[in-house]
């Protein structure tokens, strides 16, 4: 249960690698819209994915140059 305000922009640069994206989400959960300056990683409330995430990339897709990413729960 993750216990972060949680972000779903599948378009990150670092969604495969952050622990707002890949934390399983509470049934109460909050989410926001983090802003990423131009040709950054991240946004500045990043935070390293951590050993218990369970979510697990699934997919990814080619869109117009973009590699974005597609997460589920185990």
């Amino acid at each position: 249960m993750a216990n972060v305000t949680m972000c779903k922009d599948d378009e990150c640069p670092s969604a495969s690698e952050c622990h707002r994206f890949l934390a399983v989400p509470s049934d109460r959960q909050s989410y926001a819209v983090f802003e990423i300056p131009s040709g950054a990683f991240g946004c500045s409330d990043y935070i390293p994915k951590r050993d218990g995430d369970r979510r697990h990339l699934t997919q990814t897709r080619i869109n117009q140059g973009v590699v974005s990413v597609v997460a589920r729960e185990n």
